[in-house]
């Protein structure tokens, strides 16, 4: 678990390396966050854990807005050039800061309702009427997806570039499906749940004859 957090603690430093002093901000922020969780995890520090999620996911939400607004978005790569990074522009950007935002208000929804002590009465909604889940993660799928099969403008700099980063882009695309199966299996439940439970019931009687 120790090593978890340290390699994300590099990993965060080394993009916080990368970005304009704005962008430092939420990176920070998100450091701060994983912070609290890992004082809850070693010291016991109570709450940790939820309000460190929280605390990410306003940091999210930051970065979100300031890829979104100023059409940008740098992060420094795995490479062995610690220099290196990678950028998206344009649409890209804004796709890859829709998926923050995204992430960052789900992370404060969870770290509210634990919180507040509702995660059994969450987890009882969820389980009565997923759509809001299906919809959620189908949005997040549907933009984090985009940017894997746009790329940054490095993965298109050379032909080489194009043909390493193909497997990088298929899954784009597999992802891409898969959240519009889950958008379409949300807006289903929204409009007839009782259609949706027929649809799920049909899938598992198909299976159930593998196990």
């Amino acid at each position: 678990m120790n090593s978890i957090y340290f390699f994300s603690f590099i990993i965060l430093i080394k993009i916080s390396k990368k970005m304009k002093l704005f962008k430092q901000i939420p990176t920070f922020i998100i450091v701060f966050g994983f912070l609290l969780i890992y004082a809850q995890s070693e010291y016991g520090l109570n709450g940790g854990v939820n309000f460190g999620v929280g605390i990410i996911g306003i940091g999210a939400i930051l970065l979100g807005m300031e890829e979104i607004l100023s059409r940008y978005g740098s992060y420094a790569t795995s490479g062995q050039d610690s220099t290196q990074s990678e950028a998206f522009r344009g649409i890209v950007a804004i796709m890859s800061g829709l998926s923050f935002l995204i992430a960052g208000f789900g992370a404060i929804i969870y770290s509210a309702i634990s919180f507040l002590g509702w995660n059994e009465a969450a987890l009882g909604f969820i389980k009565n009427r997923p759509s809001s889940l299906l919809l959620f993660g189908g949005l997040f799928t549907a933009f984090f997806a985009f940017t894997l099969m746009i790329g940054s403008e490095e993965d298109k700099r050379s032909t080489a570039a194009v043909i390493k980063n193909i497997p990088k882009k298929l899954f784009g695309i597999l992802l891409q499906a898969a959240s519009g199966a889950l958008l379409v299996l949300g807006a289903i439940e929204v409009i007839s749940p009782v259609a949706f439970d027929g649809i799920i019931q049909q899938a598992l009687n198909s299976i159930r004859p593998g196990f």
